[in-house]
């Protein structure tokens, strides 16, 4: 599906705004059943598949900041969360922005930024330069945080895969899993490190669905990830080595951007 970002525009009255920001460059795109979310360098364009039509969103329309990182759409609760360079992040909810500006104005040292976002439920989970944030849709607000470096100090967090029973994150020691139902999570020693052919590699990007895990890990040159895919809870086997640069599961088919 391509979206266009050239349309035309009725007539501008006196007094009132157009914003002329540039919607042609897509990075991450969103699609469900009824829109399909695309992020720009300065802003979302959304379309909407039933009536056919292109919404553009930006800071001069309510959005709380400019160059977005990462985002995930929610379709069955309808939350399209949007996550920026500078560690902002933005719910949007019927069409109401809602600002997280916990980590933006934290004093955690070094990388706040946020890497990916995986949705389960009404809960986002952040996979941040310093740890994984729980994010409570529903009552907009940041629920935990969990650290799971060296004794519980901050290490980087790339990407998550939730399953029923079980929550992953991707760090630079490998694949880190702890049980989704533990209600301390805060604290590091109930997660479990995989001690297999992913041990110590950096896992960039990680994704589970229908039963299968594949993840995208390297050793030291990110140009050269290799591709794993598995059962959950069995073997890993490799399957090829690229460049990704995104990484999904759907209906039992993996799909790699590179």
């Amino acid at each position: 599906m391509v979206l266009c970002a050239g349309a035309a525009y009725a007539q501008v009255g006196i007094g009132q705004w157009r914003d002329y920001l540039s919607f042609s460059k897509v990075g991450h795109v969103e699609a469900a059943t009824h829109k399909v979310y695309a992020s720009l360098p300065m802003g979302v364009m959304c379309y909407d598949r039933d009536d056919e039509t292109l919404m553009r969103m930006n800071k001069a329309t309510g959005l709380s900041d400019v160059g977005i990182a990462t985002m995930a759409y929610a379709e069955q609760s309808d939350y399209l969360i949007i996550a920026y360079t500078n560690s902002n992040v933005d719910i949007v909810h019927n069409d109401v922005v809602y600002n997280i500006a916990d980590i933006k104005r934290s004093d955690i040292p070094g990388d706040k930024g946020v890497n990916s976002i995986r949705i389960d439920g009404e809960t986002a989970y952040l996979a941040c330069g310093f740890g994984l944030v729980v994010l409570d849709l529903k009552r907009k607000e940041i629920k935990e945080s969990y650290y799971l470096g060296d004794h519980g100090g901050y290490d980087a967090v790339y990407d998550v895969a939730i399953t029923e029973d079980s929550i992953y994150v991707g760090t630079s020691k490998g694949v880190m899993r702890a049980d989704k139902a533990n209600r301390f999570l805060n604290i590091v020693d109930n997660w479990k490190l995989d001690s297999s052919v992913v041990l110590n590699k950096h896992v960039q990007h990680m994704q589970a669905s229908g039963g299968m895990m594949a993840v995208a890990a390297f050793d030291f040159d990110p140009a050269q990830q290799e591709v794993f895919v598995r059962p959950i809870g069995g073997a890993w086997m490799k399957v090829t080595q690229a460049d990704v640069r995104s990484l999904r599961c759907s209906n039992g088919k993996m799909v790699l951007s590179t």
